[in-house]
């Protein structure tokens, strides 16, 4: 069979099917096209059980979260402080998940770094003890642009 490489058009004069594809095989024919089959991660992160890692911390002080520490940080706000993020990759997709919770005494706000940008303004977060809001925090330049959105607040 000739290899018409990938992305190349498979022609009925020349190449011929023999047998079934297997999940083994390098290359894909998806419309007449070769291809390359998907990539194994993708498929393994399935079997992981979509497991990641929490930074979990009370806070007290202003606070750059590090997503080397993990993307999901479950974080006890316990004064008024400013957020911030580093961590993110040039030339990667970065994201992570923020449980903000008001400690037992509640009343606190949340402000946040100049990198990030909000579809209509930042969110009113919710005040009272124990609630807990959650974010979620988009990069795809290495960070120097955050996308944040609100997923819910005032989870008791």
């Amino acid at each position: 069979m000739a290899n018409p490489g990938v992305g190349g058009t498979l022609s009925a004069a020349t190449d011929t099917l023999i047998g079934t594809p297997t999940a083994d095989d390098l290359l894909i024919v998806e419309g007449g096209l070769w291809k390359n089959k998907p990539i194994a991660g993708k498929i393994a992160m399935a079997t992981k059980g979509g497991q990641e890692t929490v930074s979990s911390q009370t806070l007290t002080t202003n606070t750059t979260l590090d997503l080397a520490q993990g993307n999901i940080f479950d974080i006890t706000v316990g004064a008024n402080l400013q957020l911030s993020f580093t961590g993110a990759v040039a030339g990667k997709g970065c994201s992570f998940t923020l449980y903000l919770k008001q400690n037992a005494t509640g009343n606190y706000t949340v402000t946040w770094g100049n990198t990030i940008r909000w579809s209509g303004g930042a969110p009113t977060l919710t005040k009272t003890a124990n609630a807990i809001d959650i974010l979620v925090f988009e990069s795809i330049d290495g960070g120097g642009t955050w996308f944040g959105s609100l997923v819910g607040v005032n989870f008791v």
